[in-house]
């Protein structure tokens, strides 16, 4: 990384023979590192050199530039306003970024939210926990509506970091659906939900309603957890 990065203190000739063309790699590190090089540089050639490739990016390498962007707060900030130009891709992959920095979200994010491109919508939605209140009050009702599973347990999730009571409810009817259990709201449940909640957990995971992917998900709670359960109640 040293040695890419050392490649911007040459200005110019650094940019477009090495670290431009790195874009373009196959390596997602070799990527994302001359992504993160470009940026923190602060020379305004190498910030429109990634600018470029960002919008253009094909989704195969998106990630990888992603990740050098997440890693220098002020290049998100200044991309903000060309995002209007990428693609749904693009802008889902720099609403990331911006979930990453903590970033705060503005009126916008209703629009995003309701996106008919679930990869934007997946994104706005973790995203919305960092909107003012009343920006998350405007979204709230729809967002815990998304028809999309991934971008809804999103949104329960944001609704809970932010502190609405309904979203517990939500969260709680997810992770104890008989066909379709959310491992997320499971995961959520284990961690900041009551003893009843916790045997939801339990429940989901002794009776096969979890696929194994999203089960694996969930190692880490003991499987004694209800005989803690108990003991919990009895206290």
């Amino acid at each position: 990384m040293g040695a890419l990065d050392g490649l911007t203190v040459g200005g110019e000739a650094g940019i477009t023979l090495v670290l431009g063309p790195a874009l373009g790699s196959e390596e997602p590190s070799r990527v994302a590192v001359a992504a993160y090089a470009l940026l923190a540089s602060g020379i305004p050639q190498a910030g429109e050199a990634f600018k470029t490739a960002f919008l253009s990016c094909p989704p195969e390498r998106l990630t990888a530039l992603r990740r050098g962007l997440e890693l220098v707060p002020v290049a998100v900030d200044a991309l903000a306003p060309v995002m209007k130009d990428g693609s749904p891709a693009v802008v889902a992959a720099f609403l990331e970024a911006c979930a990453f920095q903590r970033k705060t979200a503005g009126q916008e994010i209703h629009a995003l939210v309701a996106s008919p491109n679930v990869e934007v919508q997946r994104a706005a939605a973790r995203l919305l926990r960092f909107a003012p209140r009343p920006v998350q009050e405007a979204c709230y009702a729809y967002a815990l509506g998304l028809p999309d599973p991934e971008a809804r347990d999103w949104a329960v999730e944001s609704n809970l970091i932010a502190g609405f009571p309904q979203a517990r409810a939500v969260c709680r009817d997810l992770a104890g659906a008989e066909l379709h259990a959310s491992a997320r709201m499971l995961l959520l449940l284990a961690m900041i939900g009551s003893v009843a909640d916790q045997k939801i957990v339990v429940a989901a995971l002794g009776d096969g309603r979890l696929e194994e992917p999203r089960r694996r998900q969930l190692h880490w709670i003991p499987r004694n957890h209800d005989s803690l359960c108990a003991k919990q109640d009895g206290n």
